[in-house]
């Protein structure tokens, strides 16, 4: 979110954020209570609104930032803030490392009385980028991507900065034929996965259309099939939505 001068409008609210929470907001307080906004930094003055509030506590939406924290850097991801896939890309890793041992360390003390010395450093990940080896996208109407943050409307998506290089690559591929007429009209989940066997995995999950014909049914699932033999992933179809899917091409364990 871009900066700009403070709004002196009566109605403008501040706040300091003083550090992050689980599940990744920042907090900050108001009139006395807790105000938690995501997508904000330890050290962010920003300006909000009152999305809940409860005795305790208010759920805050951040409106802009009008003094970025030092740690605040420019997220990787063009949809970052609406996919609903990632709360921290807007902070410098080091930091969120940070941030990550101080809530373990909150959460085990309060679970378990663990003090926050006998807690261990979160170990770094030699790059914070493409490491993930699972992913579930949605495709339906067109369109194939992730679910908006607390929503069902779809933000479509090319690739992800933080999936495995091998799944950006089958996306790439699948993607538009998941977009056509037929399946278009059958979507519901993408499973993309890296397999025990190191390939990548395609798990289409859907209920066929009822007025479509076996047959032409069979001819786009053919076209599927080809691509998954061509580019060299395998595919699985789970057609009736119980997690008893089938291979249907490529090897796999």
């Amino acid at each position: 979110m871009k900066t700009r001068p403070p709004n002196t409008a009566a109605n403008q609210k501040h706040l300091k954020i003083e550090k992050l929470i689980y599940r990744g907001s920042g907090l900050g307080h108001h009139g006395g209570k807790a105000v938690f906004v995501p997508f904000s930094v330890p050290g962010d003055v920003v300006s909000w609104e009152t999305v809940r509030e409860k005795k305790r506590f208010i759920q805050g939406r951040l409106l802009d930032v009008l003094s970025p924290s030092p740690d605040r850097v420019e997220p990787l991801c063009p949809v970052f803030g609406r996919c609903g896939g990632c709360q921290w890309q807007h902070i410098n890793y080091g930091i969120q490392l940070h941030w990550k041992n101080i809530i373990a360390a909150e959460i085990l003390g309060k679970a378990a009385s663990v003090s926050a010395e006998q807690v261990a450093a979160i170990l770094p990940s030699p790059s914070p980028w493409h490491y993930r080896t699972r992913a579930r996208l949605v495709w339906e109407a067109g369109r194939v991507g992730f679910y908006q943050n607390k929503s069902h409307r779809i933000i479509p998506v090319d690739s992800c900065a933080l999936l495995d290089s091998q799944l950006n690559a089958v996306l790439s591929v699948i993607k538009d034929a998941l977009t056509v007429y037929p399946l278009a009209r059958m979507g519901k989940e993408l499973l993309l996965e890296v397999g025990e066997n190191g390939n990548p995995r395609v798990i289409l999950r859907f209920r066929p259309d009822v007025s479509l014909k076996m047959g032409t049914l069979q001819s786009t699932l053919r076209e599927v099939i080809s691509l998954a033999e061509r580019e060299g992933f395998s595919l699985w179809i789970d057609a009736n939505g119980n997690g008893s899917a089938i291979l249907l091409a490529g090897k796999d364990a």
